[in-house]
């Protein structure tokens, strides 16, 4: 509508995945006037597939002051032991012979393996998972496998994240766990040790960041 009012229309592209799909609707494919980007990563990807328009790239200046923000925070929580999930829906099925756990399970129970295998060297230290739900998911959707975490592995204390905001979240973390939310770019920009529990049979976390640990990769004969 905008475009057809002659009036300019810039987008910003806040992420690394489905560029072209972002800008269709009912089969409609419609182009801004120009396209804004926070990182080469993104631009990159974006003169691959929107070169069409004129695409700047522009610093992330929310991204460098939350992290500023973790990094002052975290000198306050000096605790190794305080582990920071990161939930997020998951709206498309990766396999259908693991259909009988939900998918944001599977990459909960990955997370799991790998904390079984890393700390089991001290299960004498009670560790705290923290899981924070994404804003769109009810949180409740998540007391089934609190519940059997603390059955299966009473070292850890398994509840719900119930920091005020995402970076205090993220600043009493030592360890970080998620699929592939923006929310683990934020911790990996304030120097947090990230993993993606995306498993095997999922497609591979698009997210750009080298400093990106993939679970997949380290366990690929993972399975739950």
């Amino acid at each position: 509508m905008a475009l057809a009012n002659h009036t300019p229309v810039i987008s910003l592209v806040d992420h690394w995945v489905n560029y072209q799909d972002r800008f269709t609707r009912n089969d409609l494919y419609v182009l801004p006037d120009a396209i804004v980007v926070t990182d080469d990563y993104a631009y990159n990807q974006a003169q691959q597939v929107l070169a069409e328009r004129p695409i700047w790239q522009i610093d992330n200046l929310y991204l460098a002051q939350s992290a500023q923000q973790i990094m002052r925070l975290s000198e306050g929580y000096v605790s190794r032991s305080n582990i920071l999930y990161l939930a997020e829906p998951v709206r498309v099925e990766w396999d259908k012979s693991h259909a009988h756990i939900c998918a944001e399970y599977q990459g909960l129970a990955l997370m799991l393996y790998h904390l079984s295998n890393t700390l089991s060297v001290d299960k004498s230290q009670q560790y705290t998972i923290r899981i924070r739900p994404h804003p769109s998911e009810d949180p409740h959707f998540y007391n089934r496998f609190i519940a059997l975490a603390k059955t299966q592995h009473p070292h850890l204390v398994v509840k719900l994240d119930d920091s005020p905001n995402i970076q205090v979240s993220i600043a009493r973390a030592n360890r970080v766990y998620g699929l592939e939310s923006f929310a683990m770019v934020l911790a990996m920009s304030s120097g947090k040790d990230v993993y993606s529990t995306l498993p095997p049979w999922a497609h591979t976390a698009r997210l750009p960041h080298p400093q990106l640990q993939h679970l997949a990769q380290m366990y690929p004969n993972f399975n739950c």
